[in-house]
């Protein structure tokens, strides 16, 4: 059984178990450019991202200012909705002081 065990294990020329930090320095340059690449990468679209954000921030504040003109529209709905009816232009006409013809004032 030790027979398989050791044939699974790699021995370099003199028999020694294998060297791991053989292994990390070559996997160490492929992870160093490929840190350089995304570092770079990020680097490179930052006009982007800035670009995007302010798109972003343009857009809210434009729904919110289209929010406000909804809400303005409607509020100016009802008061012509309101001028328009005979209450309202009757309303309006004793804010400004017009009377009835044979009413007096009080």
């Amino acid at each position: 059984m030790h027979r398989r065990q050791d044939a699974a294990v790699r021995r370099t020329k003199d028999g020694a178990a294998p060297c791991y930090n053989r292994t990390m320095k070559r996997a160490l340059p492929t992870v160093l450019v490929a840190v350089v690449g995304v570092g770079l990468g990020l680097y490179a679209s930052r006009d982007v991202w800035r670009r995007y954000h302010d798109e972003r921030r343009d857009a809210d504040q434009a729904r919110t200012e289209m929010r406000a003109a909804e809400l303005r529209k409607a509020d100016l709905q009802r008061q012509k909705a309101d001028l328009e009816s005979e209450a309202g232009r009757e309303r309006l006409a004793r804010e400004r002081g017009w009377i009835k013809p044979g009413e007096t004032r009080l």
